[in-house]
C-alpha cells in the first residue's frame, strides 16, 4: 500500500469521527445530537405549517353549509300518535309555505257549518256565541267567519254590534267594513202571511183592481204573480203602481210580459193622455233593473208632460248585491224565513226555462225545507235545468253547502 493511500484512510476515518481504537469520536457526538435536534424543529415547523393551513381553510368555508352527520333512527315509540323527534332541526326539511301549511289552523270551516246549522234551526243566540268565540280565538280567521257573523247581526236587527265588528274589521284587515243592509227590516214582515203565499192578477186590470190589491196590504211578503195579464188601462195602471210604491219591496212574478203590455200604450208628445201608465212602466223598468231602457222612457215622459225626469233607483232587494240586468223576471223570489218547505216554483220554471232564486230578502231557511228544496231540484239538475241562488245570506249558503246544494245549483253569496 502506498503512503498516498494509508494517508488518505486515515483522514477519512477521521473526517467520519471514528477513533483509531474504532469508537466514535467527540465530533460526532456532537453532528448526532445536532441532527436530532434540526429535526425537532423540522416536525415542529411541519406542525405549523399544518395548523395555518387549517385555519385559513376554515375562514375561507366557514360559511358553508355543514352536512349534519346521519343519525341512527331511534325505534319508535309504543304510543303511534305520537311522533319521535329528529334530532336536525325542521327548519333544514321544509319550506316558509311547508312550514305554514304544516301548521295546524283552527278548524273554521267546521265551525262555519255548525253555526250555519245551528242557525238554521232557529237558534240565532248559540250562533252568534260561537262565532264569536272563534273569531276571537284566533285573533284574525278567515273572512267567511266575519261575513256571517256580519249576517248574523243584520239578521238580529243589531246594528250596534254590526258597527263594532265593523271597526274590528277594518283594522284586521285593513279595508273597508261590510255597508249595513237592515236585513231584519227588510224581512220583518216575513211572519205576516205564509210564507210563499201568492196574489195572482187578473187577465184586465182596470178599477176592479182594488180590492185584490188590498190583500198585499194584510201580507206583503205575498209574491205578486202579473203572469195572466193581458190587457191594462190606465185605472188599473194607477191602481198598481200606488200598491207597488207602497210595498217597494214586494216580489213580483211576470213581470217584463207586463212592461211589454204597457210600452206600446205610451203616446209620447201627447201630455192630455194619462201618465199612469208611463209612472207604472218606469216602476216595473226599475224592478226589472234595467236602467238603459228606463232612461229612455223617462227621457220621452220629460218631454211628453215637461217635467224633470224620474231617477233611476236600483231595486231595494237587491242593494247591495250584485244583480245581473239579463235576469229580470227570471228571478223567483225567497223571501223572510221559511221552515218546512219553499213557495211553489213550478209555474215560474215552465215559463222561463230556467231557476233563478233571488235570495236577496231571504233571512233563514231552516234544516228541513233546504233539504225539501235540494230533493225537488236535483232531479231537474239532472235534467239539465239552470238552477241558481243569487245573492244568498253566507249563513243560509253555509247551510245549503252543507247539505251539497252546491251539486245540483249555482251558490252565489252576496259581496262583502
Amino acid at each position: 500500500m502506498g503512503i498516498f493511500s494509508l494517508f488518505k484512510k486515515k483522514d477519512d476515518e477521521a473526517g467520519l469521527g471514528i477513533s483509531p481504537a474504532g469508537e466514535p469520536t467527540r465530533l460526532a457526538l456532537h453532528s448526532e445530537a445536532e441532527r436530532a435536534r434540526q429535526r425537532e424543529i423540522a416536525r415542529a415547523t411541519a406542525m405549523k405549517i399544518d395548523a395555518i393551513e387549517l385555519a385559513m381553510t376554515s375562514d375561507l368555508f366557514e360559511d358553508a353549509p355543514r352536512r349534519v352527520p346521519r343519525q341512527v333512527q331511534p325505534p319508535l315509540p309504543a304510543d303511534p300518535d305520537t311522533l319521535v323527534m329528529q334530532d336536525f332541526p325542521t327548519t333544514l326539511l321544509l319550506t316558509d309555505e311547508e312550514m305554514q301549511a304544516a301548521v295546524p289552523s283552527a278548524p273554521e270551516e267546521n265551525v262555519a257549518e255548525e253555526a250555519a246549522l245551528i242557525y238554521a234551526n232557529g237558534d240565532a243566540a248559540a250562533a252568534r256565541a260561537m262565532l264569536e268565540a272563534a273569531i276571537a280565538a284566533s285573533g284574525r280567521g278567515e273572512r267567511p267567519l266575519w261575513w256571517m257573523l256580519f249576517d248574523l247581526y243584520q239578521a238580529c236587527d243589531d246594528a250596534a254590534a254590526f258597527e263594532q265588528l265593523s271597526i274590528a274589521y277594518a283594522e284586521v284587515f285593513e279595508t273597508s267594513p261590510p255597508p249595513w243592509q237592515g236585513l231584519a227590516a227588510a224581512t220583518s214582515a216575513s211572519h205576516a202571511a205564509p210564507a210563499g203565499a201568492s196574489v195572482a192578477l187578473p187577465s184586465h186590470l182596470d178599477a176592479s183592481l182594488a180590492p185584490l190589491l188590498a190583500q198585499l196590504d194584510a201580507q206583503p211578503t205575498a209574491t205578486l204573480d202579473a203572469s195572466a195579464v193581458r190587457a191594462i188601462d190606465a185605472a188599473g195602471a194607477a191602481l198598481l203602481h200606488a200598491s207597488l210604491r207602497r210595498h217597494p219591496q214586494l216580489p213580483l212574478a211576470g213581470v217584463a210580459e207586463l212592461a211589454a203590455i204597457l210600452r206600446p200604450q205610451l203616446q209620447t208628445g201627447v201630455a192630455s193622455a194619462d201618465p199612469a201608465p208611463w209612472l207604472l212602466l218606469l216602476e216595473l223598468l226599475q224592478r226589472l233593473d234595467r236602467a238603459e231602457e228606463f232612461e229612455t222612457v223617462a227621457i220621452d215622459y220629460c218631454i211628453t208632460y215637461e217635467v224633470s225626469p224620474p231617477q233611476f233607483v236600483a231595486p231595494v232587494a237587491a242593494a247591495g248585491a250584485a244583480r245581473p240586468p239579463s235576469l229580470g223576471s227570471a228571478r223567483f223570489p225567497l223571501v223572510g224565513e221559511l221552515s218546512g218547505s219553499v213557495p211553489a216554483f213550478e209555474a215560474h220554471l215552465a215559463e222561463h226555462g230556467k231557476l233563478i232564486f233571488d235570495c236577496s230578502a231571504l233571512r233563514r231557511l231552516d234544516y228541513a225545507a233546504a233539504s225539501a228544496l235540494l230533493a225537488r231540484l236535483r232531479p231537474l239538475a239532472e235534467a239539465g235545468i239552470t238552477i241558481e241562488f243569487r245573492a244568498l245570506s253566507h249563513l243560509v249558503a253555509g247551510l245549503l253547502r252543507l247539505l251539497g246544494m252546491g251539486e245540483v245549483a249555482g251558490l252565489y253569496p252576496h259581496k262583502y
